[in-house]
């Protein structure tokens, strides 16, 4: 019985780790955004934000951005794709079936 035992646990097994698996790559195909990409939106925001001080006052003085208005902007920007995103395209929709 013991080997009966042994099998059912590992059939189990099997199955919450194949459930496991399954959940962990639909959490991450939902998230579409990688951590390349966040590092890109970053460097883009600070670099929209630096041309706003032209390169004399650059050259005198380094500038830098409290940590907190980056952040800000990065998740303002990071939201406004999440929204295009998810708009809804209306080429898409197709008429109800009736039967």
């Amino acid at each position: 019985m013991k080997l009966g035992d042994f099998l059912i646990g590992a059939l189990v097994g099997g199955v919450v780790y194949h459930i496991y698996i399954k959940s962990r790559q639909k959490a991450a195909a939902s998230n579409p955004m990688t951590l390349g990409d966040k590092v890109k939106l970053a460097t883009d925001v600070v670099e929209q934000e630096s041309q706003k001080y032209s390169d004399i006052l650059k050259k005198e003085y380094d500038i830098i951005m409290p940590s907190d208005q980056i952040n800000k902007k990065v998740r303002e920007r990071g939201a406004a794709l999440t929204q295009k995103r998810k708009e809804i395209n209306l080429n898409k929709i197709k008429e109800p079936v009736s039967i």
